[in-house]
């Protein structure tokens, strides 16, 4: 009995040994096919347990560990060739206590050997890639200037790990305004935000991590802003025109940081001497006019936002005598465009005032920093492409009449995914009711708002204005349906933004709510006469006061009178009671009219209009290619089939001014006793038509 005792104890560590090693090398105990197991994530510095590593990349038990006696044992085989790790083992090959530091880049390959008796049996070999990790990459995103009280997201999405293993993050705060005190949300996620509660600069780090290194810290700069801050007047490049030629002035390049709703005012600083010009709807943002005179004009632009801060910018005009007038290159507002989709650019709204044929020459000018886009048929009207990059692109076209050069044209393509933004939709609940009283709970909905891909909504309800001293809030800001209740007399006006799944905002919707107002309080009309009016002698003058009105719907009176007249001027209008009269101009000079509206409760206001009336003529202009002695001009009035006139011209001249014509007749001018050689055409204009002057 104590002899089979002692076997009894030497069998069952053997056997349970067995079984260890059969589920490790997934074969039976007589199998002798050797086993291979290769291992990769090893870097480079790293002390290698081989027993855990396995363990823990394979899950499995380690057969050498259920041998007490030391027959099973490890040994490196091989190993880079600048390696020295076996050099450094005790006994040659065989690893000291399972452990060997892999320092260097390379492939290690190890053996599990059992010794049976005088036989070395190899039962399994594991090969372990050590490499060298590349620390990932922090992206703490651009510099933010934003309002007190408004969340502020920080991202760090375009952080990255150059190669491609996941990452962490983790999101720190290293400075802060004196007295503030606030709490990141979501320090450790891809996004974290939080609420600045205090004007000034706050600075913010992003440490992101692979499994064995961190990146360098970087920074991001939040700039928190109390008041509203002034908007900026851009009132375009300086410009140079032809005498004549009709000037654009555009203000669409001014802008808000806060995206307030701006107006506008353009004036002239300074004019030639004795220019008499008018900016014509110069409270708008794109206005024009005709300069009257050589030199140069010096414009202004003031630019108000809703809060009364304005700014004020100034562009100069330079008028050159009439020559060949430049071309205009026309492309188009900037726009937006989705990646991989093709976008068409078309030039054929570009023009020529001398009726020239255009050639036209597109040109990439930015293009996003990983793109490889190059632009074709450069010479055509139009062209187009498909991006191939997320980002910016901006295109440039010239076009030329034979000779000059038109100034360039760019326009701006924002390509983006194919995510499109929600469209949000803010309704009152339960009333059409446009005016509301004092304690009035108003309830408004977004139920109709939708995101086209099915996407779930996110609600962001606001007050855009109330009145200053309104302590009103909305009760449910961030649900689909909220309410607020009326607190002070006046108007307030709800903004709704919605949000998709990805976080993109839609366009604003608003709703505006009206309190009830005392009779007193009524706004008065506002009379608009129009703009002023150079007419020709003899046509019929029409006036225009639709333009006037009132900030309520109220009925309104119109009356117009002349004000100022030429001596000796008879001025009969007609309808002079509504908004739109007329009258004949049958003498020169200048005319004033006065424009009243009123209201039925008797509140009225004026505005004047003026008229200056000069006889019909035609200002001719043509080509000279070398001296000629002498040639003629001759007009003929195709009504009544006779020549107004029949000059003969000297051949130093390339211009001739013709007054008194009538008005309402066809005429046709011709240049005789030139060839073709000299002049640009013999006909220089045929079926001239002098016409009534409209203004509307």
């Amino acid at each position: 009995m104590k002899i089979l005792y002692v076997v009894l104890i030497f069998i069952l560590p053997f056997q349970e040994g067995l079984q260890s090693f059969s589920q490790w090398r997934f074969s039976t105990w007589n199998d002798k096919k050797t086993q291979t197991l290769s291992l990769n994530g090893v870097q480079v510095g790293e002390e290698v347990d081989v027993k855990k590593m396995i363990l823990k990349r394979q899950r499995i038990k380690i057969l050498g560990a259920a041998f007490p006696d030391g027959s099973y044992h490890w040994e490196i085989v091989s190993a880079p060739s600048s390696s020295k790790v076996i050099k450094k083992q005790p006994s040659g090959h065989d690893l000291q206590n399972n452990k060997f530091t892999a320092d260097k880049k390379g492939t290690y390959k190890l053996q599990l050997v059992r010794i049976n008796g005088r036989h070395r049996i190899v039962e399994s070999e594991v090969t372990i890639l050590a490499s060298e990790n590349m620390p990932p990459i922090a992206d703490a995103g651009l510099d933010q200037s934003v309002k007190l009280g408004e969340k502020v997201i920080l991202s760090g999405v375009n952080s990255y790990d150059p190669e491609k293993s996941f990452i962490r993050y983790r999101w720190v705060q290293l400075e802060s305004p004196s007295g503030s005190y606030i709490e990141i949300f979501g320090k450790e996620n891809v996004k974290a935000d939080f609420a600045p509660d205090t004007e000034g600069v706050y600075v913010f780090g992003l440490i992101v991590y692979d499994d064995f290194q961190s990146s360098l810290l970087d920074k991001v700069n939040i700039v928190v802003r109390k008041d509203n801050s002034p908007p900026v007047s851009n009132p375009g490049v300086d410009q140079v025109v032809l005498l004549g030629q009709r000037v654009i002035l555009s203000g669409n390049k001014s802008s808000d940081s806060d995206k307030d709703s701006l107006s506008f005012k353009w004036f002239f600083s300074s004019l030639p001497e004795n220019s008499e010009t008018d900016i014509e709807r110069a409270n708008s943002v794109v206005a024009n006019f005709y300069p009257d005179l050589v030199g140069k004009y010096l414009v202004g632009l003031v630019v108000s936002d809703k809060t009364g801060n304005e700014s004020t910018a100034f562009m100069t005009v330079k008028v050159l005598e009439k020559e060949n007038i430049p071309p205009i290159a026309i492309i188009g507002p900037d726009r937006d465009g989705v990646l991989n989709n093709l976008i068409k650019l078309d030039g054929s709204a570009s023009y020529d005032d001398d009726q020239d044929d255009l050639l036209f020459k597109w040109k990439i000018v930015s293009r996003p920093e990983l793109s490889e886009l190059n632009l074709e048929n450069t010479e055509n009207v139009a062209t187009q492409f498909i991006p191939d990059v997320i980002g910016d692109y901006v295109f440039q076209l010239v076009v030329n009449d034979g000779e000059i050069d038109s100034e360039p044209s760019n326009i701006a393509i924002a390509v983006s995914d194919d995510n499109q933004a929600p469209i949000a939709k803010a309704s009152l609940l339960n009333t059409n009711k446009q005016f509301f009283n004092i304690g009035t709970s108003i309830r408004f909905s977004g139920i109709d708002s939708y995101d086209s891909e099915g996407g779930k909504l996110k609600y962001e309800w606001s007050f855009k204005s109330k009145p200053g001293s309104s302590n009103a809030t909305i009760s449910s800001p961030h649900d689909m349906k909220s309410s607020f209740v009326i607190d002070v007399p006046g108007d307030y006006l709800i903004s709704l933004v919605v949000y998709d799944s990805k976080n993109k905002a839609s366009q604003e919707s608003a709703l505006t709510i009206l309190t009830e107002r005392p009779v007193n309080e009524i706004s008065k009309p506002v009379a608009n006469a129009g703009y002023n009016i150079v007419a020709y002698l003899g046509t019929t003058v029409f006036l225009n006061g639709r333009s006037s009105g009132s900030s309520r719907s109220e009925k309104l009176f119109y009356e117009w009178n002349c004000k100022e007249s030429p001596d000796g001027a008879k001025v009969k209008l007609l309808k002079s009671k509504t908004s739109s009269p007329s009258y004949v101009a049958h003498k020169e000079g200048k005319y004033i009219f006065t424009l009243r509206v009123s209201n039925e409760i008797g509140d009225f206001h004026t505005d004047n209009v003026s008229i200056v009336v000069k006889r019909p003529g035609l200002s001719l202009n043509w080509i000279r290619n070398y001296e000629y002695s002498k040639y003629t001009i001759t007009v003929k009035d195709l009504t009544s089939n006779q020549y107004v006139t029949n000059s003969e011209l000297d051949g130093k001249l390339s211009s001739f001014q013709i007054e008194d014509l009538s008005a309402n007749t066809m005429y046709r001018v011709t240049l005789n006793g030139c060839s073709d050689a000299l002049c640009s055409d013999n006909i220089i204009q045929e079926n001239v038509h002098i016409k009534n002057y409209v203004r509307n």
